[in-house]
Parts: C-alpha cells; sequence; structure tokens
C-alpha cells in the first residue's frame, strides 16, 4: 500500500479513537508521526476545512525554501569574502600589470 493510501487508512482508523487508544497504537510502534496528538487539526487543515494554520504540503514547501535560503545565504557569503579577497590580491599588482 502506499504511503499517502496508508496515512489516510490510519486517520480513518484514528478518527474514532480515544486518547487512550491512541498512546496504545504508539506504545505498539506505530510511527510517531502518524499517530501525532495533533494529527485531527492537521487532517482537517489538508482537508480545507481549517485555515488558521499551514497545510501539510505548505510546511514542506516552507521548511524546503527555508532549506534552501540558507544555503543561498552560505552561499552568498563565501561569495562577497572571496570578492573581497580577489579584490585585495589586485591592488597589490604592479602598475604596468593592471588594464
Amino acid at each position: 500500500m502506499e504511503w499517502t493510501r496508508f496515512s489516510g487508512h490510519v486517520i480513518s482508523v484514528l478518527k474514532g479513537a480515544s486518547h487512550a487508544q491512541i498512546l496504545y497504537f504508539l506504545s505498539c510502534g506505530l510511527c510517531e508521526q502518524m499517530v501525532d496528538l495533533n494529527w485531527r487539526e492537521k487532517d482537517d487543515l489538508d482537508r480545507g476545512r481549517r485555515t488558521d494554520s499551514l497545510t501539510t504540503k505548505e510546511r514542506v514547501s516552507l521548511r524546503r525554501l527555508c532549506r534552501d535560503n540558507k544555503k543561498l545565504k552560505m552561499k552568498r557569503a563565501t561569495l562577497a569574502k572571496a570578492t573581497t579577497f580577489f579584490a585585495g590580491e589586485t591592488e597589490t599588482l604592479p602598475e604596468s600589470s593592471r588594464s
């Protein structure tokens, strides 16, 4: 069974589960993400019944964008340091070598 169908099945089973049953499922080794105690709110967000927070897709996308942004900032900082270094190097060249 593919992951999305499995997670949908788990959510449908958990909809009728009590807090104690959810804790039991956790103790049996079910994935903690699947038995997150806020799963009802997340499911409602993903299905469009609530709009007060980000959907799962939006959270994944936001995490990816933040990670990409961090990488780009690091690359920019490295390039700025390299530019400063090479700019200092060109100032020490003899006058006849510059064009």
